[in-house]
């Protein structure tokens, strides 16, 4: 009667429904938060906030390809778990932040948050590949994972707006909650099922070997372009809130921003494989230079509030939204190879370079005035773009 039966691929068909939740328990709403509680407690400065960023980001630039190898080597699964915990730890040390010092347990909290992203950020799209692959189903790698993290984005959305109402009653309220969160995603992580052994050792390429291998591939163009576009969107996330405040957006709308902004990924993020299917990848990174770097300059020339946060949830929203398009383009120049989590990681290497970067730029920049830093940050932006898509051009 079950002959037939593939009772392995039943279970790593689980792996799908799995990652959503891993996604999801690994989204971070409080950050935004985490910047206005840091600067309710007593000696504490705005420029500050770009130090603690920085700090974490620079960490997380340190081993992100480092992350990739040994995720590539010893297996996807564990980790995976690992980024868990140390997601936990980042949470466990902001906690902490309300007692002991507080600019060091923020630093804390900002580094394992940052180790934590560097270990998942080229395995979950290493380990739903091989995943899809044993099914059968890599095809449809773009739209499943694009409706996955939209879909993630709408529960996310929910959390987010929750936040004014968390706080009523604490302002760490949000954080507690974010700490059960974390053990749930620790749970599902070992309940993954593993479709890949790690790599035998007289199968194993040194870390130099898998970069020559991007480079013979052509890599390294594609991911400083979608690493320069994370890195500057991300570097300067910890002011963003700030800056509505100071134009005089009431507090009570920070999660409404922010919550506006996952709606616009839902609702994309759902069609957005279609770009990948019906758009040229050369005509997308075009349009892409643009919105990305325009965006910068787009809300200094506005003074209204309202008109900027609506610029600011229609462009976070669709960065999110079509990430998965450039995940399947990094894959496809990547190839046949092993060492998937690396290549990725590479990506979130470069993002993390130009994270730091922009996070220690808005700290100096943004003491000067809010219109400069963001016309510099446009600018520069603009200038990397350019040189990646040449580049681009140049192998394609």
């Amino acid at each position: 009667m079950f002959t037939n039966f593939n009772f392995k691929a039943c279970g790593v068909e689980s792996n799908i429904w799995k990652m959503f939740i891993y996604i999801l328990t690994s989204r971070r709403a409080f950050i935004p938060l985490m910047s206005i509680y840091f600067l309710t407690l007593d000696n504490t400065l705005a420029n500050q906030i770009g130090l603690y960023t920085g700090i974490g980001s620079l960490v997380g630039f340190l081993i992100e390809m480092p992350s990739g190898y040994i995720s590539d080597t010893f297996g996807h699964k564990k980790t995976l778990i690992l980024s868990k915990f140390f997601m936990l730890f980042s949470t466990l040390f902001l906690i902490l932040a309300a007692t002991f010092d507080a600019f060091i347990m923020f630093v804390l909290s900002s580094v394992f948050i940052s180790v934590g992203f560097a270990f998942s950020s080229g395995t979950v799209t290493a380990f739903m590949h091989d995943t899809l692959i044993y099914l059968k189903r890599d095809k449809d790698f773009t739209k499943i994972m694009g409706k996955m993290t939209a879909n993630v984005s709408l529960i996310s959305m929910v959390f987010i707006l929750g936040l004014p109402f968390f706080t009523k009653y604490g302002i760490l309220v949000p954080f507690y909650l974010s700490l059960i969160i974390d053990v749930v995603g620790i749970v599902v992580a070992f309940s993954l099922v593993s479709t890949t052994e790690k790599i035998d050792k007289k199968d194993r390429l040194t870390f130099i070997e898998v970069l020559k291998q991007a480079k013979r591939n052509h890599f390294f163009p594609i991911a400083l372009f979608s690493g320069a576009i994370l890195g500057f969107m991300t570097g300067y996330n910890g002011y963003r809130t700030i800056y509505l405040f100071d134009l005089g957006l009431p507090l009570i709308y920070a999660g409404v921003v922010m919550g506006l902004s996952r709606l616009v990924w839902f609702s994309l993020g759902n069609y957005a494989h279609i770009i990948f299917e019906k758009i040229s990848m050369k005509k997308h990174l075009f349009f892409e230079i643009f919105i990305f770097s325009g965006f910068f300059i787009a809300i200094v020339m506005f003074s209204n509030f309202y008109v900027i946060a609506t610029i600011m949830i229609l462009v976070n929203g669709y960065q999110w939204a079509r990430r998965q398009i450039m995940v399947k383009y990094m894959l496809d120049y990547a190839g046949d190879t092993k060492y998937k989590a690396t290549m990725i990681s590479l990506e979130g290497q470069l993002k993390s370079f130009f994270e730091v970067g922009v996070a220690f730029m808005c700290a100096y920049l943004f003491s000067v005035s809010y219109e400069f830093g963001f016309v510099v940050l446009g600018v520069s932006l603009f200038a990397v773009l350019v040189v990646c898509y040449y580049f681009i051009l140049k192998h394609e």
